[in-house]
């Protein structure tokens, strides 16, 4: 059986990025969604701003300090900012994730040695401690 040349369909990079994204969502895989935008650049949602890309970025890498440092002149700009709730949804999950970075630290120590778990607690429990 030949190939009809008429048959062959030509994309661009950046369309076979977007119709994975695209699949990756669909199927319920974020984790891996945000590793492909991470890897390429690209993002599923469009986003105008450079400035929310920025934030988007911020967020997806879990730089939850850089992201209420980013928030802080628009809290002091507009009155009807919700700053406090805006910054109590951060902290959230900055606590969340040192909550299951510790858990993820607690079983890999936990598989070597206690030894390696007394090392890796205090500096985990006490960015939990500050959080909360």
């Amino acid at each position: 059986m030949e190939e009809n040349p008429a048959d062959r369909i030509f994309l661009s990079e950046s369309d076979i990025v977007s119709v994975l994204l695209e699949f990756m969502t669909s199927r319920g895989l974020p984790n891996a969604q945000l590793e492909l935008e991470r890897e390429t650049g690209l993002v599923n949602e469009p986003i105008g701003s450079p400035d929310l890309l920025f934030l988007r970025t911020l967020v997806v890498d879990g730089r939850w300090d850089d992201v209420l440092e980013f928030l802080q002149p628009l809290e002091e700009a507009f009155r009807s900012f919700p700053g406090k709730k805006v910054r109590a949804t951060i902290l959230k999950h900055r606590f969340l994730d040192l909550l299951a970075s510790f858990a993820a630290s607690e079983a890999a120590a936990a598989a070597i040695s206690s030894s390696t778990s007394e090392n890796k607690k205090p500096a985990v429990l006490e960015d939990l401690v500050q959080v909360s």
